[in-house]
């Protein structure tokens, strides 16, 4: 009874037919997931692919600005050079025309430490002078807004 039955069930005309329609299925199923896994790979491509030639051209430009930015430190310090040479030259023009020294020296200067003579540069100008001195008894008065009057203690009084 089961062989009959069994015989009946499995039948080659019916099996071959279910075989390859399974078979099918499974290609196709195959051959879709491929594709949407192609098209997610090739999308993710395009991102890098996107975000490397932005980065390309943020080092690109980087790259301009420090060549420009080298570029402008060399013209500074070539001007720094020429500007330096220029203060040298006024100074030797100038000291030749200095009215050589009186017989009365200057006021004793405080010492300076020997780090601030070795930083300082030899070729600075000497101070220009000072302007005299007001006499003591001056005093600066104000007789009407935005006048002012220079009243010393020497005059008779008057204004």
């Amino acid at each position: 009874m089961i062989q009959t039955f069994a015989s009946k069930l499995f039948n080659w005309r019916w099996a071959m037919p279910i075989v390859l329609g399974l078979g099918a299925a499974a290609g196709w199923s195959m051959f879709v997931a491929s594709g949407h896994s192609a098209a997610e790979t090739e999308r993710q491509l395009r991102e890098q692919i996107v975000d490397l030639q932005a980065s390309q051209t943020r080092l690109v430009s980087e790259r301009d600005q420090l060549q420009s930015a080298a570029t402008e430190t060399a013209q500074l310090r070539k001007q720094l050079r020429m500007a330096q040479d220029e203060a040298v030259r006024l100074v030797q023009e100038r000291r030749p025309a200095q009215p050589p020294l009186s017989a009365n020296p200057p006021a004793a200067r405080p010492p300076q430490n020997s780090s601030a003579q070795a930083s300082s540069t030899s070729s600075m100008p000497p101070p220009p002078p000072r302007p005299p001195a007001r006499p003591a008894g001056s005093a600066l008065v104000k007789p009407k807004p935005g006048v002012l009057v220079a009243e010393t203690g020497l005059g008779d009084g008057k204004r």
